[in-house]
């Protein structure tokens, strides 16, 4: 008599976990999620995302998560659930939410934008050391040029850099490229500025005439380029009483370059 053999399969949830997820921001701060479907759905399948506190249900690859809050980390986690019940988790993977300020630097020329609230000016003495606090003021949006002096506690006779940030109502965006600035030393009487001075390019050099039999033997040139709003300064030391020309070698400007302010004092 033959005998017969009973087989008993057990239907079960899913027997993988979600693997490859990946996410990103897009434009809007939407958060963008994909993965790979898992390979024993064992039926039916939806799957679930846990996002720290937020919980979802969702059909499948990809996802697009709307109102992300700003500025915080959050972690993530897909399982997979069919009819009988929810399988593994994915390994948690942890990443911060975008900070919802401006995503581009401010120029130090151009500060105009219809979502920035206000500015943020740093500036900081080129000798100072990384762990000395940079100094700031900050600036309405309506405002395109401000002044920075002593009241905000520069000092005479120094090197700075300075940045710029912009900020929205949510958070402050990236800092704009160190540029740099010196101070002079504000003497209390005025000395007449030197007359019929000028000044060409020659090679990599910037000439610099000046009058013979001159008053002065000391000189600061401060020159900046058309539509640039940074100096570059020079000091002339010991210039005799005949010597009609100021030479500045390695000049960083081009020859088809045109200077919009040529200043030259006494040091």
């Amino acid at each position: 008599m033959a005998r017969s053999r009973i087989y008993i399969f057990k239907i079960s949830e899913p027997g993988d976990a979600p693997t490859n997820i990946t996410w990103r921001f897009d434009d809007n701060d939407n958060l963008l999620i994909d993965w790979d479907k898992v390979l024993y759905p064992n039926g039916n399948v939806s799957y679930i995302l846990y996002l720290s506190n937020f919980v979802d249900r969702v059909a499948g690859p990809p996802v697009r998560i709307p109102q992300i809050p700003y500025n915080v980390n959050v972690t993530l986690q897909i399982s997979a659930v069919n009819e009988w019940g929810e399988g593994l988790k994915s390994n948690p993977i942890t990443f911060p939410t975008p900070h919802g300020g401006p995503r581009d630097a401010p120029s130090l020329t151009s500060l105009l934008s219809k979502d920035v609230k206000g500015y943020t000016i740093y500036f900081k003495k080129n000798g100072d050391t990384n762990d000395e606090p940079w100094q700031y003021v900050q600036v309405h949006a309506n405002r395109t040029r401000f002044t920075i002096d002593e009241s905000l506690g520069l000092e005479e006779d120094s090197h700075y850099m300075m940045k710029i940030t912009a900020t929205n109502e949510r958070h402050e965006g990236p800092a704009s490229e160190i540029s740099w600035f010196d101070t002079y030393i504000n003497v209390v009487e005025d000395l007449p500025a030197p007359e019929n001075v000028t000044a060409f390019l020659r090679n990599t050099s910037l000439v610099v005439h000046i009058p013979l039999k001159h008053a002065y033997q000391n000189y600061i040139i401060y020159v900046r380029p058309e539509f640039s709003e940074q100096y570059w300064k020079y000091e002339a030391i010991n210039v005799t009483e005949m010597q009609e020309t100021i030479v500045v070698q390695h000049f960083p400007l081009d020859k088809n370059d045109r200077f919009a302010y040529i200043c030259i004092r006494d040091l």
